[in-house]
């Protein structure tokens, strides 16, 4: 998030670029923690979107299982990392000497688009329909909509303008410490779609 709305691969090095809230927020936090390094040594892991059972992800499955579309096309890249994998990459660099004071991103080695996810998505479900998608201005026009009857409703301007965005990013860093993400995206999908049916 505080790279913001990116153009091509992200890495620790890429320009922080925080557009929303959330995302200023995320950056003033890690200004925070570089600024206290002298009085508590740290590590700064910067993950892609967490996969897993929880609130959010159960909203994006209930939208997907009711037919709602992709916004725009879905070709853009769409890292993630599923839950079990970010605790193991904190795990793994918590205390090791050659960590501290580093910044990682923290993601999938694969890159797969927003239509794979949302068609993995389906799959888990047992749903066989073709992907419908829908134009960005028809979602901020339902966003709108939702925000003038005073609906709370996962759909917001905010909401699709971070699901449109570009998410593709290069772990090499923490890779080559050793460290690798074990859960691929269709496995994430698999254990999330049925943590959330329990």
């Amino acid at each position: 998030g505080v790279h913001g709305n990116f153009k091509g691969v992200v890495d620790e090095k890429s320009p922080i670029k925080p557009s929303t809230g959330y995302e200023k927020s995320k950056a003033a936090a890690e200004k925070i923690v570089v600024e206290s390094q002298e009085l508590l040594p740290a590590t700064i892991a910067r993950s892609a979107i967490v996969f897993g059972p929880n609130k959010f992800w159960k909203s994006i499955v209930r939208l997907v299982e009711k037919g709602f579309p992709i916004i725009g096309g879905g070709q853009q890249q769409w890292q993630t990392i599923f839950v079990d994998d970010l605790v193991s990459a904190l795990v793994f660099v918590l205390g090791k000497e050659a960590c501290i004071g580093e910044t990682f991103v923290v993601a999938e080695q694969k890159k797969h688009s927003l239509r794979d996810l949302h068609a993995e998505i389906m799959n888990a479900l047992g749903i066989k329909e073709e992907i419908a998608t829908a134009p960005v201005w028809q979602a901020k026009l339902l966003a709108l909509f939702y925000r003038l009857i005073g609906k709370e409703s996962i759909i917001s301007n905010a909401h699709i303008e971070r699901l449109v965005r570009q998410r593709s990013y290069n772990t090499g860093k923490i890779n080559g410490l050793g460290w690798k993400a074990k859960v691929g995206m269709k496995e994430a999908v698999k254990r999330t779609v049925q943590a959330l049916s329990a």
